[in-house]
């Protein structure tokens, strides 16, 4: 459930893991996962280019915002060799993601272990990385772009959560229990 929840969150965000100025991480350097991820999305320029001009007649500002992202990459590890190893990676990257000036926006250390942070300055978001790991998985996501602050909340205004909701099936019917719930008709 929780590799649902991220993946969607990703995917929402326009949105692995710890990026350098804007290059991407080398997934082939965490300890304690397997050689390869369950899941791995890598969506380049390429497809962020389709998938704008695909957008453009449904949700312009949507097809805008995405037309800002360079690439999205996303590494889901389902069974972890070692979590301790990879809870201490996630230590370690977010150390250095705060000395090459990313800014730690969530950070979550009962149960599960999440930090998401991102770069840039008032007016543009230039990079977006999560990583989390439970018991049972490990995700990592790094978005890179040059993301106008005013889009993003323009797109983020634009945004039905009842929609959201009613698209994610059970997952969605989470939100009932607060104030998300989609409407009912």
């Amino acid at each position: 459930m929780l590799t649902k929840k991220l993946l969607i969150a990703g995917v929402a965000l326009g949105t692995g893991t710890v990026a350098v100025a804007q290059d991407y991480f080398d997934f082939g350097q965490i300890p304690g996962v397997p050689d390869q991820a369950s899941v791995q999305v890598d969506l380049t320029p390429m497809l962020l280019g389709i998938a704008t001009e695909i957008m453009r007649a449904e949700d312009p500002a949507a097809a805008e915002l995405l037309s800002t992202i360079e690439g999205v990459r996303v590494r889901v590890y389902q069974t972890l060799e070692d979590v301790d190893d990879v809870v201490e990676f996630i230590g370690d990257a977010s150390e250095r993601l705060e000395r090459a000036d990313w800014q730690q926006v969530v950070s979550v250390q009962e149960g599960e272990h999440i930090r998401i942070f991102i770069r840039g300055d008032a007016e543009f978001v230039t990079g977006v990385t999560a990583m989390i790991v439970s018991d049972a998985e490990a995700i990592f996501v790094n978005v890179v772009g040059s993301i106008s602050a005013a889009q993003l909340a323009q797109a983020i205004n634009s945004v039905d959560a009842g929609e959201v909701l009613a698209s994610l099936g059970q997952l969605g019917q989470l939100g009932q229990l607060g104030q998300l719930a989609p409407p009912t008709q």
